[in-house]
């Protein structure tokens, strides 16, 4: 007697059932026929990650942080279980994925959380809102030589100079000063 063959065995009696495997999808996985299995929460009804729940998710993160100057991810969870319509069995680990997602994103901060107490004291995180915002435009990115083809080769004395661009004149002439 093979593997193969007790597992059918097993799934004609209806005491396992094959389950999805989200990171290997030709992966066979078993769990018991009696559990239900978990639909992540950013999934839609056709297992596709759907971006509006995300954002949705995401933005009421930023709201509560906003409103409460500090949270942990306890606290965010729980809120997000009290207010958010729709899926409401958020977990920890759900409410951190959308966290980690905002710190990367320069929403808010992740900080040592001086509220914590005992053994978790000098472990324990907390979010702030993000103070430094980053404009989408900026001297930077406005500056027509960070978007130049031939940046490259523009030196004083070169054939392509600063002196001589037209795109830099131009930009400069614009400019308010």
């Amino acid at each position: 007697m093979n593997v193969n063959n007790i597992i059918q065995g097993l799934e004609r009696k209806g005491l396992i059932k094959r389950a999805r495997n989200r990171q290997k999808q030709r992966k066979k996985v078993y769990i018991l026929a009696s559990i239900e299995e978990k639909r992540s929460m950013i999934e839609n009804d056709d297992g596709e990650v759907d971006e509006s729940i995300i954002e949705y998710y995401s933005d009421r993160c930023t709201q509560f942080i906003k409103s409460t100057g500090i949270a942990s991810t306890a606290e965010v969870c729980a809120y997000l279980r009290e207010n958010s319509t729709g899926y409401q069995d958020i977990g920890e680990a759900d409410a951190q994925r959308f966290l980690d997602l905002l710190v990367f994103d320069g929403r808010i901060e992740a900080i040592h959380d001086y509220r914590a107490q005992g053994m978790l004291k000098n472990l324990a995180m907390a979010y702030k809102p993000a103070h430094v915002h980053v404009p989408s435009q900026n001297g930077v990115t406005e500056v027509p030589c960070s978007a130049c083809p031939v940046e490259s080769q523009c030196a004083e004395g070169n054939v392509i100079n600063p002196g001589s661009c037209e795109y830099l004149s131009k930009w400069l002439v614009d400019l308010e000063w």
